[in-house]
């Protein structure tokens, strides 16, 4: 497979150790570090939230008791620097919503419906900020199980912190 690594846990760049390093504060400083997942890509530091804390099953509404949550996460964001890629994905399981006729439109929603919480509650710049559908096209492991698909239901928000010169 030529796809990148997902897991690659060594920092990239001192810029992205510093990014990782001040989100990880402050994530844990809010108590989130069980309901929000930190990692490091070939592109740059990446925030995980996992679809069953985030977001109704089949929907692209944020859970209200998540709100909090999204709140923490929104003022770590706005303390970095440059571009946040908000990216959706979900499993290989078909959608079953009539809102949605498939995962493309499913995860294109929930990537912009937390944009809009950046820019409309957190007050984050919308310039920084992009939404991406992803459908079940990166899955950060094997779709074989319930536990498995559960994993690759999720927003994340990637910290662009490497340039594509690098």
């Amino acid at each position: 497979s030529d796809k990148p690594s997902l897991f690659r846990y060594t920092a990239s760049s001192p810029r992205a150790q510093a990014v990782k390093d001040s989100l990880e504060e402050r994530i844990d400083a809010a108590g989130l570090g069980s309901s929000v997942g930190l990692r490091y890509d070939e592109r740059g530091v990446v925030v995980s939230l996992p679809e069953s804390l985030y977001f109704r099953a089949g929907t692209a509404n944020l859970r209200t008791e998540a709100l909090e949550n999204l709140a923490e996460v929104a003022r770590a964001l706005a303390v970095q620097q440059g571009e946040i890629v908000v990216e959706g994905h979900t499993d290989d399981q078909p959608v079953r919503s009539p809102l949605f006729p498939s995962n493309w439109e499913l995860s294109a929603a929930r990537a912009a419906r937390v944009v809009r919480y950046l820019i409309e509650e957190a007050g984050l710049d919308g310039a920084r900020l992009s939404a991406v559908g992803l459908a079940d096209t990166r899955p950060l492991v094997e779709n074989s199980d319930e536990a498995t698909r559960e994993a690759n239901r999720r927003v994340q928000l990637v910290i662009v912190t490497e340039d594509d010169g690098e």
